[in-house]
């Protein structure tokens, strides 16, 4: 009986396995299953760059503490994990429901919205549950919103947000580090004990005891 026709293996010049002509095709293989096997094993093993050298992991940057991000980047954690987490445990804890509509709560919504008015986005008066519908579909729903505030707060509550919406467009407003991390460890303090804050004067309150709790702290690790 007649040996097939094959050819030797190219996965090297001194390989001697052999790579025998298909019976039902055109197209010659170069390896021999034996050798694909090692070479698919070994890539495995060893990921190599263009260069030959083996490639190094590189080593993942540890993540920053938020209160050493830059300023922006803090704004933008406070709101977002630290502000609004806490509107919306405190108005489901308390109402339920959305403020402008009446669905279920999953936003925290501005009256005075944060593109028109950014300095007024942590304020406490400004922020509360609101569902997908009003704050993305209408677009906040500024109508129904001021009509629930006054229902659960009274007409005073929204004269007092108005008026400060009146004293930000005069005087505007700038925002620093040091502020920026004390109003966020101030929601956070709030959310953590479960303490229901709707207005800017009793937050500033809390502020400032926050304030002056960090500020004993420190000085203890300082004696």
């Amino acid at each position: 009986m007649t040996e097939r026709e094959f050819r030797y293996c190219q996965c090297s010049p001194n390989c001697k396995r052999k790579v025998f002509k298909p019976n039902n095709s055109t197209i010659w293989p170069k390896y021999n299953p034996n050798c694909i096997l090692i070479m698919a094993t070994k890539t495995r093993k060893t990921k190599e760059v263009p260069n030959g050298q083996p490639k190094i992991k590189k080593e993942r940057k540890k993540p920053i503490p938020w209160e050493q991000k830059p300023l922006n980047e803090l704004i933008e954690y406070v709101q977002s994990k630290l502000c609004n987490p806490y509107i919306r445990e405190r108005d489901l804890t308390n109402f339920g429901r959305c403020v402008s509509s009446g669905f279920a709560i999953a936003h925290a919504g501005h009256y005075y919205s944060i593109g028109s008015h950014p300095g007024m986005r942590l304020n406490i008066n400004n922020i509360h549950g609101q569902s997908v519908y009003s704050n993305m579909h209408k677009h906040g729903d500024g109508i129904n919103y001021r009509t629930g505030l006054i229902k659960r707060h009274g007409e005073d509550y929204v004269k007092k947000l108005e008026e400060s919406e009146i004293i930000y467009k005069t005087y505007g407003y700038s925002w620093d580090v040091f502020n920026v991390i004390l109003i966020g460890k101030t929601y956070r303090y709030l959310k953590d004990n479960k303490i229901w804050v709707y207005d800017q004067e009793t937050f500033n309150d809390w502020k400032e005891k926050v304030q002056n709790e960090y500020n004993n702290n420190r000085n203890k690790k300082h004696r």
